[in-house]
C-alpha cells in the first residue's frame, strides 16, 4: 500500500535503505510504519476510537433492535478504517445477544485483530445497542462439510466441459483425507477436477481416480 505524507508528518534525513515518516506526537489520527514497523489497529488511536464511539452512541438514541441488519448499519461506522487497511467485517449472525462477526481480508490475519474486535467493532456495537449486546465473538468463514454430496455438487461446474468430451465424473467416497472419484475423459480435465476438489475442501489431501 502506498501512503501519502499526511499533515503533521516530517521526513527524516535519508539513512540506510528507506525513508521513514515520523508523525508529531500530538497527531493521533494516523499511524505509519515501514521497514519492520508493526501495523496497528486503527482503533488504538484515541481520536478514531472516540469518533467511532460517539457516532455509534448517536444510534442508541433511536432505540434500534439488535438485528443483523441494524448491526451491519452500525458497523458502517468502522468499515472505512478497515477497508483502508485492506480488510472488512460482516455480521455472521446474532443469537441471544451474542453477535458473531467475521473479519475479512487483511483484518482476519492481522496481528492486531483482537484490538480491532474489542476497541472498534465491539465498542461500536455496545455503544449503539447497550444492554442488548451480551457478547461479541469473532467467527471464521463457514466451510462446506466434506461429504460425497457436497463434493459432487462442487464438481457441477466442470461437468459440462467433461460431458462435451464424452466423459463423466462421479465422487464415490470421501474417507478422511482421501477422496475417490470415478472419472473418464481427458487427462488435463482430470487435473482440473483434482485442483477444484483440493481448493474447495482443504482437508482432502489426496484425490484417487478410478477409470470407468
Amino acid at each position: 500500500k502506498t501512503w501519502g505524507r499526511p499533515a503533521g508528518v516530517r521526513e527524516t534525513p535519508p539513512s540506510g535503505r528507506s525513508t521513514v515518516l515520523v508523525r508529531s506526537a500530538t497527531d493521533e489520527d494516523q499511524y505509519i510504519a515501514k521497514d519492520g514497523g508493526q501495523v496497528r489497529s486503527p482503533f488504538t488511536r484515541t481520536l478514531i476510537h472516540r469518533k467511532v464511539d460517539n457516532e455509534a452512541s448517536e444510534v442508541a438514541e433511536d432505540h434500534l433492535e439488535l438485528t443483523v441488519e441494524n448491526a451491519e448499519k452500525v458497523l458502517d461506522k468502522v468499515r472505512p478504517y478497515l477497508i483502508e487497511d485492506g480488510g472488512n467485517c460482516a455480521v455472521a449472525g446474532i443469537s441471544n445477544g451474542v453477535v458473531m462477526v467475521e473479519l475479512q481480508g487483511a483484518c482476519g490475519s492481522c496481528p492486531s485483530s483482537t484490538a480491532t474486535m474489542k476497541m472498534g467493532i465491539e465498542q461500536a456495537l455496545r455503544s449503539a445497542f447497550r444492554d442488548q449486546v451480551a457478547q461479541v465473538v469473532q467467527v471464521g468463514r463457514a466451510e462446506s462439510p466434506v461429504t460425497v454430496d457436497t463434493v459432487n455438487e462442487h464438481l457441477d461446474m466442470l461437468r459440462p466441459a467433461i460431458t462435451n468430451y464424452g466423459g463423466s465424473v462421479d465422487v464415490l467416497a470421501v474417507d478422511g483425507e482421501v477422496c475417490r472419484v470415478k472419472y473418464s475423459g481427458p487427462q488435463p480435465i482430470a487435473q482440473g477436477v483434482q485442483a477444484a476438489i483440493k481448493d474447495k475442501f482443504p482437508s482432502i489431501m489426496t484425490v484417487e481416480f478410478e477409470e470407468q
